[in-house]
């Protein structure tokens, strides 16, 4: 099995959405992988609680405006 974690960045909520129906489509096409949706404040709360001997990767969904510029956040 093939853990993920996921952590996104949404101000206002469109990078979330986008990234849960990516998951969507990853569980269909590999329904034994396993996703963690955590949201960047939260996982930099549990940042050392993480235990990355237990994900094969990390994504990281940002959001941003403009001509991709970052959140203000």
């Amino acid at each position: 099995m093939v853990n993920v974690l996921v952590v996104f960045g949404s101000e206002t909520g469109t990078a979330k959405s986008a990234i849960k129906e990516v998951i969507g489509d990853w569980k269909k096409s590999a329904p034994s992988a396993k996703c963690t949706l955590m949201s960047g404040n939260e996982a930099a709360a549990k940042w050392d609680e993480v235990d990355s001997s237990k994900y094969q990767y990390i994504v990281v969904c940002t959001s941003s405006y403009g001509d991709g510029d970052p959140p203000s956040g």
